[in-house]
């Protein structure tokens, strides 16, 4: 897929597509300090079983795998915000959710007790790279 530029301040929907996403999620980046741009690719799916979980974050779902791209440090942080779903409750059970991304080596949580309910929780990404997103529980 080729990379999609975001233009500041203008939300961009992340297509459902060769990622799974199953949910809206959307990606909005804010005026950078340095004046660049940012890019984002969606990466193929992963599997959430073939990634490692040392700090017991289980991810329910993945959200999207999406790779930042700029030149330069991003700052201030791009925002994602992702939908929970009546599914994602039904699985939750009761309980809080986290969203967090995988760094290649372990999960990173960044946010946690989420309530358990229907809606949009919003998150922020300041890694240029690839963190696949998932959603526990």
């Amino acid at each position: 897929m080729a990379p999609i530029t975001l233009t500041a301040g203008t939300p961009k929907d992340i297509l459902a597509d060769n990622v799974n996403v199953t949910s809206k999620v959307t990606i909005t980046m804010p005026t950078q300090s340095d004046g660049k741009a940012i890019s984002y690719t969606t990466e193929p799916a992963v599997s959430l079983t073939s990634l490692a979980d040392p700090t017991n974050f289980r991810p329910g779902r993945m959200v999207v795998n999406i790779r930042l791209s700029k030149a330069s440090a991003i700052s201030p942080p791009v925002k994602l915000s992702v939908e929970l779903t009546q599914t994602d409750v039904g699985r939750a059970k009761g309980q809080k959710f986290k969203v967090g991304y995988h760094d290649g080596r372990q999960w990173v949580v960044l946010k946690d007790n989420i309530p358990c309910a229907v809606g949009n929780t919003q998150v922020e990404l300041s890694k240029v790279g690839d963190p696949p997103i998932g959603v526990a529980p």
